[in-house]
C-alpha cells in the first residue's frame, strides 16, 4: 500500500519539522518523495518538494529552499490546485523577503492573495496579507501597510475562532440559554406592568395607554432584534458543525488510506473476515498485514489510546512504525518487533521518565503464521488472541504492559509459539467487542461470551461468522450507544 505508506512518512516528517528536528523530517519527505515518483502521483511529488523546501528553510539554506519552492510551485500549476499553489507561492514570497528581495516578495505575496481569494482560502488569505504588510511596511507605504494589516488581523480572529469551535460552541449556547431566560423573564414583568396600569382607570388613561404602546413598541424591537441575533447564532453555530465534521472526515480519509486494503490481505490470506466498527467517524483500532516470504504472513490488531481522532493521529502513527520497522528494517520476530516500537514510540512522543509529555501508547497483538507448516508466533501488549476448534477455545495470553512508556523497569515482551490442528482457527480482537454492555442488564459480553460465541461458530464459513459476529452484538446492545471502537478478525489457514 505504497500510498497509505507514503502518506504516513508525510505525517511523521511534519512531526519532526514541527518539533525542530529537520535532519529527521528530511529523511522522511525524501521517501515520500521516491514513493510518489515510483507511483507517477505529480500532486504528491509537488508536496514532497514543498516540504523538503521548508526544511531548508528552516536550515537557512534560501537558495536550495526556494529552488525546490519553485519546482513544487510549478507542478502544482500543471495540475491546477489552487490551494497548494497559495501555498507555494506564499512560501516564495516569505523567502524573498527573508533574503531583503521585498519587490519579488511583494510580487508573489500579491499573485498569492489572488489565488486564496480565487479559491476561497482564508487561511491563506490571511497569511497573503501578512507579507503584504511585511512588503508595504518595508518600503515605507504605510497607508498600505496598516490596511493590510488590519486585514490580516481580522482573518487571524475569525480562523483563531474556529480552532476554538467547541469551546465557542458551549459559549453560544449558555448565552442563547440566558438570552431566552431574560426574554421569558423580560415577558412576565412587561405582563405585571401593563396589568398595573390597568388599575389605575380613566385618571391616567391616555398616560397609561402612551406609555403602554410605548413599552410595547420597545419590547417588540427587543424581541425582534434577539430573534435575528438567535437566527444568526444558530447558522454560525451550524456552520462551525460542518467544518469539525468536515475536518474529521478528512482524517479518516487519510486513516483509511493507511490501513491494509482489502486487495492486499486478499492475496495474502486464503481465508478470513475483518469486523470494523469505529465508534467515531475515526478509529483508535487499527489492522494491518504483511506479506513475507515462505507463505508467512504477519498481522496485527491494535487498539490506541482513545477513539476518535486523538486515537486516529495514534493508530496513523503506529501504522508508520510497523511498516519502518518490518517493511524497511526487516524486522520479523514478533516480540523484537514490539521492542523496537517502544523505543521508537517513546522517542517520538518524549516519554521520558523526568518529565513525560504524554502517556499515549496502544495494546497490540503480533502474529506471524506459517501456512506452510500451521505455525504461529505471537507476541502482545495487552491483548490476547484465541485459537477455536472442535477441542473448544483456548485463550494465549500476551504480556500486561502496552506499547509505550511504563513507570519503573522496562521489561522486554515475551515470543510464544503455537502449533495449529487442521480444524484450529485464529481469532483477534480489541477490548470494544468484549466490554460493550448489554441493553437489558447492563452487563459485560465478556471474555467467556466470546469464547461460547467463537465455539458455537466454528463450523461456519468466515464470512459467514463475521454476519454472526455482526448480529450478535447488535443483539446485545440494542438501543446502548455503543462505548469504544470494536475490532475482531478470523484466520484459517
Amino acid at each position: 500500500n505504497k500510498e497509505g505508506l507514503s502518506a504516513a512518512l508525510i505525517n511523521i516528517g511534519t512531526i519532526y519539522l514541527d518539533r525542530g528536528e529537520p535532519k529527521k523530517a528530511m529523511e522522511y519527505f525524501t521517501k515520500s518523495l521516491k514513493i510518489k515518483e515510483e507511483v507517477g502521483h505529480k500532486g504528491g511529488v509537488a508536496t514532497a518538494l514543498i516540504n523538503i523546501g521548508e526544511v531548508y528553510k528552516t536550515e537557512n539554506d534560501l537558495n536550495k529552499a526556494m529552488e525546490y519552492f519553485l519546482n513544487g510551485l510549478k507542478i502544482f500549476q500543471e495540475i491546477g490546485s489552487r490551494d497548494k499553489m497559495a501555498v507555494s507561492t506564499l512560501l516564495i514570497s516569505e523567502t524573498y523577503m527573508i533574503q531583503n528581495k521585498y519587490d519579488l516578495g511583494l510580487a508573489y505575496a500579491k499573485e498569492g492573495l489572488n489565488i486564496a481569494q480565487k479559491a476561497g482560502i482564508p487561511k491563506h488569505m490571511r497569511d497573503a496579507y501578512n507579507s503584504l504588510y511585511k512588503a508595504y511596511k518595508h518600503r515605507g507605504d504605510l497607508k498600505r501597510a496598516l490596511k493590510m494589516h488590519e486585514l490580516y488581523m481580522e482573518f487571524k480572529d475569525s480562523l483563531n475562532s474556529e480552532q476554538n469551535s467547541k469551546a465557542f460552541l458551549q459559549q453560544e449556547y449558555k448565552y442563547k440559554y440566558e438570552k431566552e431566560q431574560a426574554i421569558e423573564k423580560a415577558m412576565h414583568q412587561e405582563q405585571m406592568a401593563l396589568s398595573a396600569e390597568r388599575e389605575k382607570r380613566q385618571q391616567v388613561i391616555s398616560y397609561s395607554t402612551g406609555g403602554g404602546l410605548m413599552m410595547v413598541a420597545l419590547f417588540a424591537f427587543f424581541i425582534y432584534n434577539r430573534l435575528k441575533v438567535t437566527k444568526k447564532q444558530k447558522v454560525i453555530i451550524q456552520q462551525k458543525n460542518e467544518h469539525i465534521t468536515e475536518s474529521i472526515r478528512y482524517a479518516k480519509r487519510i486513516q483509511d488510506a493507511s490501513l491494509t486494503s482489502k486487495e492486499y490481505i486478499d492475496k495474502a490470506l486464503d481465508d478470513y473476515f475483518i469486523y470494523f466498527k469505529p465508534k467515531d467517524i475515526v478509529s483508535g483500532d487499527f489492522y494491518w498485514v504483511h506479506k513475507l516470504k515462505d507463505e508467512k504472513v504477519m498481522i496485527a490488531i491494535a487498539d490506541c489510546t482513545g477513539h476518535g481522532v486523538p486515537g486516529g493521529f495514534m493508530s496513523m502513527m503506529s501504522t508508520s512504525l510497523l511498516n519502518e520497522i518490518i517493511i524497511e528494517n526487516g524486522i520479523t520476530q514478533v516480540n523484537m518487533v514490539l521492542d523496537t516500537m517502544r523505543t521508537q514510540l517513546i522517542k517520538g512522543l518524549h516519554q521520558y521518565e523526568e518529565k513525560a509529555e504524554s502517556m499515549d501508547g496502544l495494546d497490540i497483538a503480533l502474529i506471524l503464521i506459517d501456512k506452510k507448516n500451521k505455525e504461529i508466533e505471537f507476541a502482545g501488549a495487552g491483548h490476547k488472541i484465541y485459537i477455536a476448534g472442535n477441542g473448544g477455545c483456548k485463550e494465549i495470553k500476551g504480556d500486561y504492559y502496552p506499547v509505550g512508556y511504563l513507570f519503573g523497569k522496562e521489561k522486554p515482551f515475551s515470543l510464544k509459539k503455537l502449533q495449529l490442528n487442521d480444524d484450529e482457527s485464529i481469532y483477534l480482537t480489541s477490548d470494544g467487542y468484549i466490554d460493550q454492555f448489554n441493553h437489558v442488564n447492563r452487563k459485560k459480553f465478556g471474555r467467556e461470551g466470546f469464547k461460547q460465541l467463537l465455539i458455537s461458530m466454528i463450523d461456519k464459513p468466515m464470512t459467514e461468522q463475521k454476519d454472526i459476529i455482526d448480529k450478535t452484538i447488535v443483539k446485545w446492545t440494542g438501543n446502548i450507544e455503543q462505548i469504544d471502537d470494536i475490532l475482531v478478525m478470523g484466520i484459517r489457514f
